[in-house]
């Protein structure tokens, strides 16, 4: 295995990112949890490494960035015919975090924006960037972002956008692979 992406789609914790696609900088643990006995990531010294964030890969981050530019993001749904109103783009930089829950909480984004200068949030990012980290595989986290965290008033949009997400999500990867030597 050469390198590792993860990809999909979650809610943004900044409202200008919303609908945007993001490949981060670093992704870290939303929260810290007990450490197992028979926990097998353990240094030479049989001392575990407590580690929050993981940074992604220097030359894939910058592969991301010659994509960015010229890469276009849809506004519109085909599938639905549903438009944001205004146009997405893809941000590089910025921290991701994963969490265990899936998050619709204006004070919870917020909090977690604040606490960790996140923009996106989901649920697995920081699990593949482990298993990268450990095995020594370049790493990059791309998130599309299909809604704002708890920023709806009534039901969460997210299955509004998220196809459109998907869509761009698949757009931004396809540029990176082959933008990749």
């Amino acid at each position: 295995m050469e390198r590792v992406s993860g990809v999909g789609v979650c809610p943004a914790l900044r409202w200008d990112l919303y609908a945007s696609c993001i490949p981060t900088r670093s992704i870290g643990l939303e929260f810290r949890n007990d450490v197992p006995r028979n926990r097998t990531d353990r240094r030479r010294r049989g001392v575990l490494e407590r580690r929050q964030w993981f940074a992604v890969d220097a030359d894939l981050l910058a592969a991301a960035r010659t994509i960015a530019t010229s890469t276009t993001l849809r506004d519109c749904d085909p599938g639905s015919g549903q438009c944001l109103g205004r146009k997405p783009r893809i941000v590089v930089g910025g921290n991701g975090v994963s969490g265990q829950a899936f998050i619709d909480n204006a004070e919870f984004r917020d909090w977690t924006r604040s606490t960790f200068q996140a923009d996106a949030i989901d649920m697995e990012s920081a699990a593949v960037a482990h298993v990268a980290y450990t095995k020594h595989v370049p790493f990059l986290a791309i998130r599309s972002l299909s809604d704002l965290a708890g920023g709806d008033a009534d039901e969460n949009r997210m299955k509004t956008f998220q196809s459109l997400a998907a869509s761009n999500s698949v757009a931004v990867v396809s540029a990176l692979i082959k933008a990749l030597p």
